[in-house]
């Protein structure tokens, strides 16, 4: 019985950590997308790359919010006039968000118009 009730709360502990964590990167981006919007993409940057880092850790490659978090990470680089490092991650994720969501998702037509925004950036 005790075996058992330590595991249980050892389970629940590893749980609230992990959503720690969850909440951690969420709340990283949601400060970064802010400082975008603020103008201040230079500092929102190392946010939004560590942020990546996190979700690709924890989540994998392919998860949707670590695509969505490369998404915010080229965003980011966009504003801060860096569209040549934002048009790789733009194709990267449009590549990844249609074959893991399809071409008619939301989110892949959203990345869609960002990456021809970040195109048109360019001249």
């Amino acid at each position: 019985m005790t075996c058992q009730g330590t595991s249980r709360r050892n389970a629940g502990r590893a749980a609230a950590v992990a959503a720690g964590r969850a909440s951690s990167r969420a709340r990283r981006n949601y400060l970064a997308n802010a400082y975008v919007a603020a103008g201040r993409a230079a500092e929102a940057i190392p946010l939004h790359e560590r942020a990546l880092a996190d979700y690709e850790r924890v989540l994998g490659p392919d998860h949707p919010g670590t695509l969505g978090s490369r998404n915010n990470l080229a965003y980011a680089y966009q504003d801060a006039g860096r569209a040549a490092e934002a048009i790789p991650l733009f194709e990267r994720t449009l590549a990844d968000y249609e074959r893991i969501l399809g071409p008619d998702h939301p989110s892949t037509m959203t990345v869609r118009d960002n990456l021809a925004a970040a195109r048109a950036s360019q001249g």
